[in-house]
């Protein structure tokens, strides 16, 4: 009988002792154990925000891409700005040849800033509106879709803006505008309207793409932000519970403990008196 009650007993003071152990892991992890349900919604809801933040982040460094973009079409535009100015100071038939050659130079240099610029804008290591970037597409991850954006960059170079020599629709080579007399410097002001006009569209549709990121990127991050809180809700650990329960089980241990050791001085008196 007394062997019965001891073996109880232990049984009680090895559940306790386990449940200290239990509790003090959750105390030094901050976070419940969780039922297999809970942990089947806490990693589907974390696959969701994982998916979330990549595509944030994609969105992110093409929106930093357009934006660099953008900078160097803001450039190249104040360029011909300031090459339509002096081609129509270069209209006036009164010049004298030196105050038209000192013009022709100041629209050459200014020329050559245009490319330089374009040849020059370039994202992670990605040259952006010399020519070479076309029209991509990228992919936007979701939980239940994708999306695919396509960003177009045209080509602000003198050639592609045809400031500079460019070939024509019909394959007919044209030369590079210049200011040399009056008729080449109203033919560079006409095309400089138009090198403008391409800009403006140019401009636009960079503006338009940054500001469809900026709306993606805050619903992204608003996504992100509630699917976090509902992980945080399955995670959430109430201390105070769990020290309160600690404090149960070390009263479990200790009453245990003292059931046993009444047990084993009972029994040794009663192995006193037999022996006796």
């Amino acid at each position: 009988m007394l062997s019965g009650i001891t073996q109880k007993t232990l049984n009680r003071y090895q559940e306790a002792t386990e449940k200290i152990e239990a509790s003090m892991r959750r105390l030094a992890e901050g976070k419940p154990d969780l039922g297999s349900a809970d942990k089947v919604k806490s990693t589907r809801i974390s696959n969701t925000i994982h998916t979330l933040k990549t595509a944030n982040k994609v969105v992110k460094q093409n929106q930093d891409l357009l934006e660099t973009a953008l900078a160097g079409t803001d450039a190249i535009h104040a360029v011909v700005v300031k090459m339509k100015e002096v081609a129509a100071e270069a209209q006036d038939d009164q010049l004298t040849s030196e105050q038209r050659q000192a013009l022709v130079d100041e629209y050459n240099t200014l020329a050559a800033e245009i490319d330089f610029v374009a040849e020059n804008t370039e994202y992670d290591g990605t040259e952006l509106i010399d020519g070479s970037f076309g029209t991509k597409t990228i992919t936007i991850d979701g939980p239940s879709s994708d999306q695919d954006v396509s960003i177009a960059l045209g080509d602000l170079t003198l050639e592609g803006l045809e400031i500079g020599a460019y070939t024509d629709s019909n394959n007919q080579a044209v030369a590079a505008s210049s200011l040399s007399s009056v008729l080449d410097a109203e033919d560079a002001v006409i095309r400089l309207e138009a090198a403008l006009a391409t800009l403006e569209t140019e401009r636009s549709n960079q503006i338009a793409k940054i500001e469809r990121f900026d709306f993606t990127i805050s619903h992204l991050g608003n996504m992100i932000r509630m699917n976090e809180e509902a992980v945080a809700t399955i995670n959430d650990f109430d201390e105070a519970a769990e020290m309160a329960n600690l404090t149960s089980y070390q009263i479990e241990q200790q009453t245990a403990l003292a059931l046993m050791a009444q047990a084993n001085q009972l029994s040794t008196s009663v192995l006193q008196l037999l022996g006796g």
